[in-house]
């Protein structure tokens, strides 16, 4: 699913803001057997129009690290050198269409190099523990909300769980729904 799509269709009715969810956020072990059966689930999202590459089954002699702190930390690194969607998007290309480990330092900083960060900001910037806390805060906020996997989308407040990857249309769908319900909100307060 492309919110880059939906970006540019919808212009600025629109407007994405990511927030760090860990869908991993305590170290647990999964053995290589394991982790490559769960991948052949990659074959839903792939086969969606529009899809980027999901390649499976897992191909890589080791699965990957078993949470999602470093690559979270790593996003928000990226971030502050205004590269946050580039990065998210190469890192995800790394793990899915490459196998490459996101949870892994020298995979993480290879792919700021790839994408031309400042690797020595980047590296310092992994290492700030208050790159942790904020992904931790967002982490506490999106619990508080409900939010226990991913994608979720909040819509003015309003969570809206959509399981798994889902095609555009039903975003499409969702987002027209809302706009039309802020469209008679107005009506009324006028």
């Amino acid at each position: 699913m492309s919110l880059r799509t939906l970006e540019d269709e919808f212009g600025d009715k629109l407007i994405v803001n990511w927030r760090g969810y860990m869908l991993r956020p305590q170290q647990r072990a999964t053995s290589l057997e394991k982790f490559t059966g769960y991948t052949a689930s990659w074959a839903r999202p792939e086969s969606m129009p529009g899809s980027p590459v999901f390649a499976y089954p897992w191909s890589s002699a080791e699965p990957p690290t078993p949470w999602s702190l470093p690559s979270g930390i790593a996003v928000k690194a990226a971030a502050r050198q205004q590269r946050f969607t580039d990065y998210h998007l190469a890192l995800m290309k790394a793990y899915f269409e490459q196998h490459r480990d996101p949870g892994s330092r020298s995979t993480l900083v290879e792919v700021a190099v790839e994408l031309g960060l400042d690797q020595v900001r980047f590296e310092a910037d992994l290492d700030d523990p208050a790159l942790e806390e904020e992904l931790q805060k967002d982490f506490a906020e999106a619990r508080e909300l409900g939010i226990t996997g991913i994608p979720t989308v909040v819509v003015d407040g309003d969570v809206l769980t959509l399981p798994g990857a889902q095609d555009l249309d039903l975003y499409r769908h969702v987002i027209n729904r809302r706009l039309k319900q802020a469209q008679v909100e107005q009506g009324r307060q006028e």
